[in-house]
């Protein structure tokens, strides 16, 4: 029998869902991403399914939330220095490029 599924967040926008369902899978907790679709199709529904939900095995909740508000107290961002991209950018390219 399959392991039952807990919703551990909510979202409105599919890329939202996919980010917190990727911070998920990087801390090993597996999960799926539910009704994406559906609002994708038309965002007016999202009340109506309840919004987008992120959704892990009942055993992995506790340890599923913790990583969610984790992830949502770094405002959702991968640990990439903004100024060091923006240097990056702004740099001389290479000789010969």
């Amino acid at each position: 029998m399959a392991e039952q599924l807990v919703t551990v967040a909510t979202y409105d926008l599919p890329a939202q869902a996919a980010m917190a369902r990727n911070a998920l899978e990087s801390a090993g907790v597996r999960s799926v991403v539910t009704d994406a679709e559906v609002v994708a199709m038309d965002w007016l529904l999202a009340p109506a399914v309840g919004g987008i939900k992120v959704q892990v095995g009942a055993a992995d909740a506790d340890q599923a939330v913790a990583v969610i508000r984790e992830f949502e107290a770094g405002g959702g961002k991968s640990g990439v220095d903004e100024a060091e991209l923006t240097r990056q950018a702004l740099a001389e390219p290479p000789e010969g490029v």
